[in-house]
Order: C-alpha cells, then structure tokens, then sequence
C-alpha cells in the first residue's frame, strides 16, 4: 500500500493537474516546484516521516510521542496547541491522554505534577548557577524560559534573533546568521569557564 501510493504520488509530480491535485490534497500553502529538488524532496520527507517513525521507533521506545505529549502538561502545565483563542485541541488531548494511561490521568495528576516542578526548580523565583538559557526568538518554546538576565543572577541568557527550536544546537554552516555564531562562541566559553573553575 505505501509502496503504491508513493508511486501514485510520484506519477502526479510529474503533471501540472497532478501537482495541483496534491497541492489541494495535503492542503500546501505553495505550489510545487519540481525543478527544484529541494522542494520535492522537502514534500517526499515529510510524507515519508509519517512512516519513517515508526519504522525507527519500532518497539524500543515504544508510545514515545504519546508520553511527551501526557508529559508536559503535567510537569509544565500545558498542551501542545495552536495560537487560536479558542482550542480545538486541549480537550482532545487531555482524553488522549486519558485514553492511554486511564483514568489516573486527571486534573489533580497534572496540578500536582505543576506543583512537584515548580516546587524542584523554583518556579520564577529559582536561582541556578552555571546555566545558559539560549532562545530563538522564533522559538515558541521561549516563552518558558528567561530571556533576560539581572545583575542579581548567577546564569546567562542568550536571546538569539530570528532562530528557532535549537537552532543553538545545530551543527554551523556558512549561512548561519552573526547572532547565531556570535552565541555559540559565547556557550562554548562558558562552558569552557565553568569546566576549568
């Protein structure tokens, strides 16, 4: 079945109808390009990822993205949603959740998951040492972390201008912007101080 709709697929990349058949199909935002490889190997991966994970994980890490999505309301007290006002998906996930480790998944579990964190970590009045919070400005996650440091603080933030998720982490290229290189040498003598202190 997967083998005959990646056919299917790639018999329609080759057409201006098919190509526009897909592009309503996955509900793309661009049209596809197939001169550049890039984008078609782009829309490739991401339809193959879907089966790629469970290729990967089979077994040994078994119900991984099930847990982390059960994982962080109950130790930060939020769901993985959208930007929308009202969501769609907060119920949804809370009964998925729910649905996978029973009824013991309720609202006390995750008040006193928030409540075991903040009490470990300090919530906003923890004061740790030796930390750099490095964040993307473009990073969603951010809003979770420091993105300024006082004088009173004895650890570091780096807020890194038009980065995402980890882009700290990533190995460097030549496009990388000055803010992102100028932060990865300020982790790296950070680092670098704390190992020899």
């Amino acid at each position: 079945m997967v083998q005959t709709a990646h056919m299917t697929v790639g018999k329609m990349l080759q057409t201006d109808s098919g190509r526009k058949q897909l592009k309503k199909l996955f509900k793309l935002c661009d049209d596809i390009d197939i001169a550049n490889t890039k984008d078609v190997a782009n829309f490739y991966s991401n339809l193959a990822g879907n089966f790629e994970g469970v290729v990967q994980y089979n077994k040994d890490n078994r119900a991984f993205e099930d847990a982390s999505g059960c994982i962080r309301p109950v130790q930060f007290g939020f769901y993985q949603t959208s930007d929308l006002k009202d969501q769609p998906f907060t119920g949804f996930s809370f009964e998925q959740c729910v649905d996978i480790f029973g009824a013991k998944f309720n609202a006390d579990l995750i008040q006193k998951g928030i409540n075991r964190t903040n009490t470990n970590y300090g919530a906003y009045a923890m004061n740790p040492t030796k930390i750099v919070f490095p964040n993307g400005s473009i990073d969603p996650w951010h809003a979770f972390s420091f993105t300024t440091t006082s004088a009173d603080q004895h650890f570091t933030t780096i807020y890194i201008d038009g980065t995402a998720h980890c882009a700290n982490m990533y190995p460097s290229t030549p496009a990388d912007p000055p803010q992102l290189t100028e932060s990865r040498k300020t982790i790296n003598i950070l680092i670098g101080q704390w190992l020899t202190s």
